[in-house]
């Protein structure tokens, strides 16, 4: 095969391949859809909104298929470049009600902006109920009787045997000599 034969052979597979190329740079129409989310009460964005694009394939609307989703940036801008044509938009945000906006037409080129509002739900938080008892002799026992009672009183706790001893008053005040090493306790008589 001479020299002419292998340029035209190459010639040949160029002019062949040449549509494909031509084709493969020729970009597909879009368009774009974007907007923001915001709070319907205070207008504020909605970071992190979930925003969902669905593309409608038939007349009454019934027919939609998933095209695209993502979260709204930190001011609640949203932005998705489509194929020309219709489509639902459908935003939600957690303890918000969800905003659907259908029969969104976009044509090649164009942009379309859309801004949705979401309505804050209210919480439906079901009350907590405690209930328990003071163990009789407990610090937390004294606090209690201390918090209720007419005057204020002293109370000292003290460890005896592995149990826990509380000392309510002068009385058993008396008593706490034999809870504290080195100490003597001796009684006068006397009263204040």
């Amino acid at each position: 095969m001479g020299a002419a034969a292998v340029a035209v052979a190459w010639w040949a597979v160029c002019l062949a391949l040449a549509p494909a190329v031509v084709r493969a740079q020729t970009p597909a129409p879009t368009a774009v859809i974007a907007g923001r989310v915001l709070d319907q009460e205070d207008h504020q964005p909605l970071p992190n909104a979930r925003v969902g694009v669905y593309r409608i394939e038939t007349a009454d609307s019934a027919g939609w298929t998933a095209i695209a989703g993502s979260l709204t940036a930190a001011d609640g801008a949203y932005r998705f470049v489509v194929a020309p044509g219709r489509y639902r938009l459908i935003f939600s945000y957690q303890t918000y009600s969800t905003n659907v906006v259908d029969d969104i037409v976009v044509a090649a080129g164009e942009t379309k902006e859309i801004l949705a509002t979401l309505t804050p739900k209210p919480l439906q938080i079901k009350g907590v109920e405690i209930k328990g008892t003071e163990a009789r002799g407990s610090e937390a026992s004294s606090l209690s009787k201390q918090k209720r009672a007419a005057y204020v009183s002293d109370a000292i706790t003290v460890m005896r045997q592995g149990k826990t001893v509380t000392l309510l008053n002068r009385k058993s005040l008396e008593g706490i000599a034999e809870f504290l090493p080195g100490y003597l306790y001796q009684d006068d008589g006397k009263r204040n």
